[in-house]
């Protein structure tokens, strides 16, 4: 069997034309750099090393550590044993998985139930709360989260809510109480305990809410008086699997952080330092929060925020932290638009960039208190239950470990400026030469999708063949390379444009020139921009077309 007709056996194992030529050549020569594959199979080297990077990945071939980097082949009857193996096993499991796709059908198909809109309703007045809630419980198959105050969790009591969760057998149903627990309230909770798991929270206002299994009874403003009669006292219930998983998460993530009602009760009656964990409804209030605890800080204040805003955190601020001696550590992404503003803190604080920042705001003071803050749900807490804040201590430290200082990250930010600048005289000259420049731009709107250059320049009587433009702010040129000639694909005769403030190196020149795109290089914006005006007019003279036309 001639090695021709070997090559063409191998496609039956997932290799191309061009992969199984690779192999048979370094299985037949024995150690290869790329560009040797290269030069004797006639690949561009970039293709060579796609190519030979997916041999080692499919274990085809290795690679022989080393300057240059050689590859070396696998043994053939080696790698036909382990692609067959790997055939194998995919075989086991798509069998395996129509298997379980088969019972699921199966089962879909006999238990299929109607869908149904979600349904809302609004009851009026407390007796008639009451009465719905208790009807809720009556009807109860797994569990009930109520969050309510001390006032309603007495009113409710004379109204025979303790009975009802008597009557729930604890190993059957879950039953848990979130309520605000002072000197007045121990009587009340005490006569829950007995019947219901209670933690304490600290109300923002007077709201309840009462989830069972699927639905949730909910008030948002009520009168909280002993009054039984009282109409000011309205309540929306709904089974919207959305409203209620939301409610749900909202309840679950206070639980987790909220003491135990008896601990707190105890604190109460020894006059001990109380642990809570607080709820806060409002920017306002989230805002003093958060300057109460920094104006109380002794030592350390560790803020971790995406989003950092100067109405939050001013350098003035930090300037008078750091005069008392406390230390300020920052982690959040930092961006372009933040780069004066950060420059500015970093006077005072030590601030990292972390790239892969999470929605939440986080700030711990001295180790004891903590806000927290999740963008998404909106949800805003503030503790000083200890085990809690010692957790959310440990998060930060994590991310602070993995992430790289500003100091770093800044300069680009500082490079990317004075391109932009440069950009912007050179628009300002385009647009006075009859150019039609947007910043940024794309060639057609209608094709590009998401596809966006730094700059795109036409000329009215030649759409066809616009100016494109890219920054280059970091360091993989060749990578920007092939996007910049992906991108512009729609629009075959434009003039594409890198732009950076470094030169660039001979490999990057040599790919760039292969693609058809101009590179430039400068400093300063007054060396950029005619440098920018210089290549359009280059398109013009291409055109024949006159500067002011």
């Amino acid at each position: 069997m001639s090695e021709k007709t070997i090559s063409e056996k191998l496609l039956d194992f997932g290799f191309s034309q061009d992969e199984a030529k690779t192999y048979f050549s370094i299985l037949r020569a024995g150690p290869c750099t790329a560009s040797a594959v290269s030069r004797k199979l006639g690949f561009y080297r970039m293709r060579a090393y796609r190519i030979l990077k997916f041999l080692e990945e499919r274990g085809a071939v290795e690679v022989i550590v080393g300057r240059p980097v050689k590859f070396v082949a696998v043994p053939l009857t080696r790698i036909t044993e382990k692609l067959l193996e790997e055939e194998k096993t995919k075989i086991f499991e798509m069998e395996k998985s129509r298997k379980e796709i088969e019972e699921y059908w199966r089962k879909a198909q006999t238990e299929v139930e109607a869908l149904q809109e979600p349904r809302f309703r609004i009851i009026q007045r407390r007796k008639q709360v009451y009465e719905f809630l208790f009807e809720m419980i009556r009807g109860i198959k797994k569990e009930i989260s109520i969050f309510t105050t001390r006032n309603d969790l007495q009113r409710l009591f004379f109204s025979g809510l303790d009975e009802q969760l008597r009557n729930l057998q604890p190993r059957e149903f879950s039953k848990k109480i979130l309520t605000q627990i002072d000197k007045e309230a121990i009587k009340v909770v005490e006569s829950y305990m007995g019947n219901a798991e209670v933690r304490h929270v600290v109300m923002p206002a007077n709201v309840r809410f009462v989830i069972v299994d699927g639905e949730v009874l909910s008030t948002f403003a009520m009168d909280d008086s002993m009054s039984m009669t009282t109409y000011e006292d309205t309540a929306l219930w709904t089974d919207s699997e959305v409203y209620v998983k939301t409610m749900k998460t909202f309840f679950d993530s206070l639980w987790k952080m909220a003491p135990n009602a008896r601990e707190v009760m105890d604190a109460l009656k020894t006059g001990g330092p109380l642990e809570e964990i607080r709820a806060i409804g409002t920017e306002e209030e989230y805002y003093k929060t958060f300057r109460d605890m920094v104006d109380s800080s002794k030592s350390e204040i560790v803020i971790m925020n995406k989003y950092l805003k100067e109405e939050l955190i001013k350098p003035q601020d930090l300037d008078a932290l750091a005069g008392r001696g406390v230390d300020v550590k920052i982690l959040t992404q930092v961006s372009k638009d933040e780069f004066q503003y950060i420059n500015q803190l970093l006077k005072f604080a030590d601030i990292m960039h972390n790239p892969t920042m999470s929605e939440m705001q986080m700030v711990i003071v001295d180790k004891r208190e903590a806000l927290v803050r999740f963008y998404e749900s909106g949800y805003m807490t503030w503790s000083n239950i200890k085990p809690q804040v010692r957790a959310m201590f440990e998060v930060f430290e994590s991310a602070w470990a993995s992430a790289v200082s500003a100091k770093k990250i800044l300069p680009k930010f500082a490079e990317q400026q004075v391109l932009e600048q440069g950009l912007r005289l050179a628009a300002k000259t385009l647009e006075t030469l009859g150019w039609i420049v947007s910043m940024p731009g794309q060639i057609d709107e209608r094709k590009d999708g998401d596809y966006y250059f730094n700059m795109v320049a036409k000329r009215p009587e030649a759409q066809s063949t616009p100016l494109v433009l890219d920054l280059l702010i970091e360091d993989d040129a060749v990578g920007q390379i092939v996007e910049l000639k992906t991108k512009s694909s729609n629009a075959m005769k434009s003039l594409r444009l890198l732009v950076a403030s470094r030169s660039f190196n001979e490999e990057e020149i040599r790919i760039a020139s292969f693609y058809g795109i101009r590179l430039i290089h400068a400093k300063e914006p007054e060396e950029l921009a005619p440098a920018i005006v210089n290549e359009a007019s280059r398109v013009i003279k291409t055109l024949g077309l006159s500067e002011g036309a």
